[in-house]
C-alpha cells in the first residue's frame, strides 16, 4: 500500500494535510475493505475484469474506512485510490 503527499508544503493551502492512499486487493465474497488514516475525502476502484462494475458504500468514510462493493462472490482484483486527511 503506497501512501503520500497530495500537498503538503504550502502554509495556507487548504488541501495541504490531504494524503493519498493506492494500490490493489482482491474482492473476498464481492467486497473489499481498505482503512486510511483520516477521514476519506475521496475514493474511485476499477476492477481487473472487464464486466464488473464497483460501487463505493460511503457510510464508515468519516472513520478512514473504504469498502468497495463488486458482483457477489466475486473474488477479483480491484485497483483504487484514496485521498483523505492525514
Amino acid at each position: 500500500m503506497a501512501k503520500g503527499w497530495l500537498i503538503g508544503e504550502y502554509t495556507g493551502d487548504p488541501y495541504k494535510d490531504l494524503k493519498f492512499t493506492g494500490g490493489t486487493i482482491a474482492l473476498a465474497n464481492g467486497s473489499g475493505t481498505v482503512t486510511v488514516d483520516g477521514a476519506i475525502q475521496f475514493a474511485v476502484a476499477n476492477s481487473t475484469a472487464a464486466d464488473e462494475a464497483i460501487q463505493l458504500d460511503t457510510s464508515k468514510w468519516s472513520g478512514g474506512t473504504a469498502i468497495f462493493k463488486g458482483t457477489s462472490g466475486s473474488t477479483n482484483k480491484i485497483a483504487y485510490f484514496i485521498v483523505h486527511k492525514g
